[in-house]
């Protein structure tokens, strides 16, 4: 006997919340917020590039290296975060 498996896979597409974060578009990524663990160099470089979403902002930073902390509050306050 021979049984046939319908696979879904072939036919399967992505939902709007199970698309990848490279695919949103930048109408839905006004408004975010995010916080960043580790503010060294790609900390910082993070920032910047969320500094050119429309809308988006950093609200949060932690990093047990106080001078990593320091330069990201200095970086946040150029762009007008309301960082705490």
């Amino acid at each position: 006997m021979v049984v046939q498996i319908r696979s879904r896979a072939r036919n399967w597409r992505p939902r709007r919340r199970e698309t990848m974060a490279g695919e949103v578009g930048r109408e839905e990524m006004k408004g975010r917020r995010y916080g960043i663990v580790g503010v060294g160099m790609m900390g910082r470089e993070h920032m910047l590039n969320i500094a050119h979403l429309d809308g988006a902002c950093v609200t949060c930073v932690a990093d047990v290296h106080l001078p990593s902390q320091e330069a990201a509050l200095q970086l946040a306050a150029q762009f007008n975060w309301p960082l705490k």
